[in-house]
């Protein structure tokens, strides 16, 4: 939403390779919380175009400012801070090079990546 203001559900859609309904209900959320805004696309009433919010939510920036560091610690099953610290550059790292492209090749790829 960011790279395309002004996107339909649909063309989101295509572009992670998410279905639609989950595309339509992520947006729902966003919407809710104050992320994003929804207008009626002037071509064609039935369809909404989707654009970031001007202003960050308050739930937003709260969201933003909580540390993952918890989350990932009990996803880990430990709290030694030598894992904590690998996984969280690990999702550094990942974070930087994840795109909806490689999203897409790694859903295309399959269990285990094998097709």
């Amino acid at each position: 939403m960011v790279e395309h203001p002004g996107s339909a559900v649909g063309e989101i859609a295509a572009r992670t390779g998410l279905p639609q309904s989950q595309v339509s209900g992520c947006v729902a959320r966003l919407r809710e919380a104050g992320s994003v805004v929804t207008e009626a696309d002037p071509a064609d009433r039935r369809r909404s175009l989707v654009r970031k919010a001007a202003e960050v939510s308050e739930r937003s920036a709260l969201a933003a400012a909580a540390p993952v560091d918890p989350a990932v610690a009990a996803a880990l099953g430990t709290d030694d801070p030598a894992a904590l610290a690998e996984v969280l550059a690990a999702l550094d790292v990942l974070g930087r090079h994840l795109t909806p492209e490689s999203v897409r090749r790694l859903r295309d790829a399959g269990p285990a990546g094998r097709g």
